[in-house]
């Protein structure tokens, strides 16, 4: 709720007309969370956080702190960012588990960057890390709305679309109106091409290692698979 001139990233610095890229590093006593982050843009070269300039621009944007930037900010289980939870989010961090050299199983993710970025949102627990437990933690969300009585395929207590501008551990987040409706089925279509039969078999194998890791009944699970549904 306030803002000092100890916190600028970036001060005085000369732009053009178009897109601008300024990278920083992020703060070691950055908190986990909400915050403001105030664009202030002027003919003056240097300004305060606040108060008068002669002409110019001030817009404040709610920036969310992450310790990844591979983890979806506004529904994590949704890797593929389609407004859903369901099986195939899943399946999203088995395949890329398969693909991996098993030597660098559990080391971090890069930065985001150009070419390498999400979606997939594969980084569910927010560790900076893809590991089987990113893809149990979505089968879990699923299988909680299945028990609290939903049919179908689940839909999240918050369904929006983002626009999202991420480095490192910084990610800002813009809540759209809705979902375009044609992009979506674009990337859904897109989505099912890329997975190969090998990978639903594994998805399979998976999950019955998962049930008996928590001893799940035979039952239940089949209860379980029963409900799935792919939209």
């Amino acid at each position: 709720g306030t803002f000092a001139s100890s916190e600028k990233i970036v001060d005085g610095q000369v732009v053009s007309n178009g897109t601008q890229v300024v990278t920083f590093p992020i703060d070691l006593g950055a908190v986990i969370g909400n915050a403001i982050a105030r664009f202030r843009l002027t003919s003056e070269e240097y300004v305060a956080p606040t108060g008068d300039v002669v002409g110019g621009e001030v817009e404040d944007y709610q920036v969310t702190i992450h310790r990844s930037g591979w983890q979806n900010p506004a529904i994590a289980e949704d890797v593929n960012q389609d407004g859903h939870v369901s099986p195939i989010d899943a399946l999203f961090v088995i395949n890329h588990l398969n693909s991996m050299d098993p030597s660098t199983l559990g080391q971090p993710l890069p930065v985001p960057e150009s070419g390498n970025e999400p979606p997939p949102f594969l980084d569910v627990d927010g560790d900076n890390r893809v590991a089987p437990i990113d893809a149990l933690m979505v089968i879990n969300r699923i299988s909680q709305s299945i028990n609290a009585g939903a049919e179908g395929e689940f839909v999240p207590e918050v369904l929006t679309a983002t626009s999202r501008s991420s480095v490192g551990a910084l990610t800002v987040v813009h809540d759209v109106a809705e979902i375009q409706q044609q992009d979506a089925e674009r990337a859904r279509e897109q989505q099912f091409t890329e997975l190969s039969a090998r990978g639903l078999d594994l998805l399979d194998d998976v999950l019955s290692e998962i049930a008996g890791d928590v001893q799940t009944e035979a039952d239940d699970l089949d209860e379980f698979f029963a409900n799935l549904r792919f939209e």
